[in-house]
């Protein structure tokens, strides 16, 4: 307990360094998320309008083996590469876990409590983390990104023209561009 009893200012949940490490898993999954679309985009030869139109609205594990598929049948030179970092980046993320989990802690770990859909039976399972080993997995997690970002070869501005590109898909007029007529 703290001197005014309140013993949860001590939880790790509450430590300022966890919640950074959370933000720069989430941002760096977001930047996974552009990052696959991209990759989409470049591996089908379509315009990034026709990507979008594609990939918006499909959850990630569709989308990743999409883009899987693609590198896998293609002829890039980087193929193996492209792949192997693809499938790390993917193995034990546990982006579902940190999104969608409830979260308990305490003064030694935080613990993300994971109640998976499906299945014929309700289960649970505890992910138990110190400080320091939250961070390493978000530095092994932003490594993996990092390492499949660098074996597509892409810039920073392609894949920001990229992202840039989807908003072209907000169709809402500002305003009307004249009078309704009538065909009879």
């Amino acid at each position: 307990m703290t001197e005014n009893g309140d013993a949860s200012k001590n939880w790790v949940c509450r430590d300022n360094h966890f919640s950074l490490m959370l933000g720069l898993f989430n941002s760096g999954w977001a930047t996974l998320e552009l990052t696959t679309d991209f990759a989409i985009y470049k591996f089908l030869g379509v315009t990034p309008l026709q990507a979008h139109l594609i990939t918006g609205g499909l959850v990630f594990g569709r989308r990743a083996k999409l883009l899987a598929d693609l590198v896998g049948r293609s002829d890039h030179p980087k193929k193996k590469e492209i792949l192997a970092t693809f499938q790390a980046v993917r193995s034990n993320n546990k982006r579902d876990v940190f999104a969608h989990s409830y979260i308990w802690s305490n003064s030694r770990i935080v613990r993300f409590i994971e109640r998976p859909a499906g299945g014929n039976e309700a289960t649970a399972k505890a992910h138990d983390f110190t400080l320091a080993e939250f961070e390493k997995h978000v530095s092994d997690f932003a490594d993996k990104c990092v390492a499949f970002y660098s074996a597509l070869g892409c810039t920073y501005e392609e894949v920001q023209a990229f992202g840039d590109a989807a908003l072209s898909l907000d169709r809402k007029a500002k305003r009307s561009p004249g009078n309704p007529t009538s065909n009879s």
